[in-house]
């Protein structure tokens, strides 16, 4: 009996969805030309896709009321501006692993916005870069020297880092932020794309003037379909992410992509992803060739834990990361969760290291606060 997934793709908003994926191969702008745009520019905004939205509008010379269009060229501008930022992270942060001679590959935003045919249409907040887990430690202990610290309070075990979370988030004194990986989130479904993998077939782009390892549309494919589910533990949420699985899906040969799926156990993944999203060529193609050289039917315990992990994500974060781990990790969070060191507890409740305080506090992170879809 095939075991059925949770659908994430939940727009329906034909302006949006005109707007998320603009540009792209197969997609059809026309039920946005003629819509009122009015209800749908505050989720545009709010997902980052102002940029987007005003191409979609020069392209097609769609009229737009003058309120409207500054609210998007307002928003373009801060997403522009974010963008530059993050190029200075990466650029740094570049400059701080060749040093320390710690190879890593960029990945997610920066590496997938040299792709886009869209100029703009890819802003991102920070960088994100692969390591080898065993090189963990040191490039986090560089990007410390370099002056990056954490901006979390401190993590309830010393071992969180390394055992807990995929990585760590880091921003340096100018607020640039970066995100160094030791896995692909989430853990237990993106762990085996390695570092190794992932380097294999990388390419050197410039960001910002400054050479690094780029990974590849394939590459970013598997991570955009598996950043769909835990990016801040809301599956489905971020549109960017669905603008990335369409674009890279338009840039690889299927048959290569279907064949790297079932080796690395991620076909079953993938096709319940773009099996849920419009349809173009390019997508057919790709779950073609899935259904031929793959088993697509989702394995018993991996429909389990997507489940857990998309209902765990409604109910609240400590659920959602215990969710994203395998089993073993899972209980040390779990564990780290339920006795905190006495360190983290003064952090976390001003000074007050009350492990009874610290439960009452901690029970309110199995309840999330209800979030829309549409990020309002």
């Amino acid at each position: 009996m095939v075991t059925s997934l949770p659908r994430i793709f939940r727009v329906t908003d034909p302006v949006v969805e005109a707007v998320m994926f603009h540009g792209l191969p197969g997609i059809d702008p026309k039920p946005a030309l003629t819509a009122d745009w009015g209800p749908s520019l505050e989720w545009i905004v709010s997902q980052r896709l102002a940029g987007a939205a005003l191409d979609l509008v020069a392209t097609h010379e769609v009229q737009l009321p003058d309120d409207a269009l500054n609210y998007l060229r307002a928003a373009r501008r801060h997403e522009r501006a974010f963008t530059m930022r993050a190029d200075l992270s990466a650029t740094r942060l570049s400059s701080i692993m060749n040093e320390a001679g710690l190879p890593f590959v960029v990945v997610k935003g920066a590496a997938i916005a040299q792709l886009d045919p869209v100029v703009g249409a890819r802003p991102y907040v920070d960088v994100d870069i692969v390591v080898a887990p065993e090189r963990f430690p040191a490039a986090l202990s560089a990007a410390r020297a370099g002056g990056f610290e954490s901006y979390t309070d401190r993590p309830a075990r010393d071992y969180y880092d390394r055992l807990c979370y995929e990585g760590v988030n880091l921003v340096d004194e100018q607020n640039l932020s970066i995100d160094i990986h030791h896995h692909v989130p989430p853990w237990w479904a993106g762990r085996t794309l390695t570092y190794e993998y992932l380097a294999r077939d990388a390419r050197v782009g410039a960001i910002a003037g400054t050479d690094a390892p780029l990974a590849s549309a394939t590459s970013n494919l598997f991570i955009a379909a598996l950043h769909l589910v835990s990016d801040h533990n809301l599956p489905g949420h971020k549109l960017l992410s669905w603008r990335d699985v369409m674009l890279t899906a338009s840039l690889v040969d299927p048959a290569e992509v279907a064949s790297a799926a079932d080796q690395l156990g991620l076909a079953w993944w993938l096709h319940w992803i773009v099996t849920q999203m419009p349809r173009t060529e390019a997508l057919d193609s790709l779950i073609t060739q899935l259904d031929r050289t793959a088993s697509t039917s989702p394995p018993r315990v991996g429909a389990q834990r997507v489940k857990a992990l998309c209902a765990a994500g409604e109910r609240g974060q400590n659920l959602a990361f215990a969710a994203r781990l395998p089993v073993s990790n899972a209980a040390a969070y779990i564990a780290g969760q339920v006795l905190p060191s006495r360190t983290s507890r003064a952090a976390r409740l001003d000074g007050n290291p009350s492990l009874l305080a610290w439960w009452k506090f901690a029970a309110g992170s199995f309840v999330r606060p209800k979030t829309t879809y549409e990020g309002k």
